[in-house]
């Protein structure tokens, strides 16, 4: 694994004990952690009112707008640019949308969106930082929001065996989420990892060797292509939810935790959907968001597939990911065969237009030559 950073050093710790208080249901407890911080120190030693980072103002700071254009994608579609500190306190509190949500869905609501929404924004941002720092030839100060950047996916629990930790719930992160995921998706490597965590970790150190030379557009293509990879685990992570939600054997009723589950990771991608396709945003939505009166996943699970196939891999521009690093779960719900499906509407779709641009191309031929005859 690379180096551990002092920028936002053991701050999942903080989500971690946020999470243990809440299986307690000690909310206020968890709020207390929220707003002042106890894991991530960042006065001295010797201070005598010790100072900490807080994932509230993480989830807060002005900090976060030079993440473009990810940043400007969240606060356009929540249309509140403190979106996630807002999300974390209406559930906390049990207010707003979040009034008659259950403790556990609340529960999972915060954690997601402590870990996949505050500091993964977070870590976006200080990479972007990084970048900017090399444009200013501030190569040191440079390296150190990098390294910010890549603990902010990381976290401080995966330790420094390749791969990460052995234990694949050790963490809370992006990174720990992506192992979790693989291994229903098939996309486990050789070493019993995420195959997206192995280019996000080969990113990770490009994007450092080319901060120690001074290349700063190179390292912006590694930020470009990083900030790709990491929708990946959400891609995998809602299609397993989908289908398990779908397929449970009892009915899911509106006080299931996972619901909140599937709610904290679809809306870690959403806004990037809805950057892209107000149709496919809107299946998201309707099947992967608590709403009172609506059953979850209530098109069934090829249906969000779909979507998340059409937006990122036909809508989107970005080229940096494919299908098949997406998987299928269990054989099943390939997003290549959704792909392959819009693909070919979309040929058919083409080949039809060009046909029609022939046709009229020989028509007004005809006509041109007509004029010329009676002339």
């Amino acid at each position: 694994m690379l180096r551990k950073s002092t920028q936002v050093s053991k701050i999942d710790l903080d989500i971690m004990e946020i999470k243990c208080y809440l299986s307690l249901n000690l909310f206020d407890a968890a709020l207390q952690i929220y707003q002042y911080g106890h894991n991530s120190r960042t006065s001295a030693p010797d201070d005598l009112i010790p100072q900490y980072r807080t994932l509230s103002v993480m989830a807060t700071t002005s900090e976060r707008s030079i993440a473009q254009p990810y940043f400007d994608m969240f606060k356009t579609y929540n249309q509140d640019p403190d979106y996630a500190n807002s999300a974390v306190m209406d559930a906390i509190l049990s207010r707003g949308r979040f009034n008659d949500a259950s403790a556990d869905q609340r529960a999972e609501v915060i954690v997601g969106t402590l870990s996949y929404q505050v500091v993964y924004m977070y870590a976006l941002a200080q990479c972007a930082t990084a970048l900017s720092r090399c444009q200013m030839g501030d190569l040191k100060d440079s390296l150190q929001y990098w390294d910010s950047c890549i603990a902010g996916f990381v976290g401080s629990q995966e330790g420094t065996h390749l791969g990460g930790s052995k234990e694949l719930n050790d963490g809370v992160l992006l990174y720990t989420f992506a192992n979790v995921v693989a291994n229903p998706m098939g996309r486990l490597n050789q070493e019993y990892y995420s195959l997206i965590n192995a280019k996000i970790v080969d990113a990770m150190w490009s994007g450092q060797g080319s901060l120690v030379t001074g290349q700063c557009s190179a390292a912006q293509h590694v930020l470009d292509e990083l900030f790709q990879y990491t929708l990946v685990p959400f891609m995998q992570g809602i299609t397993f939810y989908a289908h398990f939600i779908e397929k449970a054997s009892a009915p899911f009723d509106n006080t299931n935790g996972n619901l909140g589950s599937a709610e904290s990771i679809t809306r870690a991608i959403l806004p990037v959907v809805c950057s892209f396709s107000e149709d496919d945003c809107k299946v998201l939505a309707t099947n992967m968001l608590m709403k009172d009166g609506f059953n979850p996943v209530m098109n069934g699970t090829s249906v969000v597939v779909n979507a998340l196939s059409d937006a990122i891999f036909v809508k989107s521009p970005y080229k940096a990911i494919a299908c098949q690093d997406v998987g299928g779960l269990n054989g099943e719900l390939e997003l290549c065969h959704s792909l392959n499906t819009f693909q070919s509407q979309g040929i058919m779709s083409d080949s039809y237009n060009i046909q029609v641009g022939l046709l009229t191309c020989v028509m007004l031929a005809l006509s041109a030559i007509g004029s010329v005859f009676t002339a």
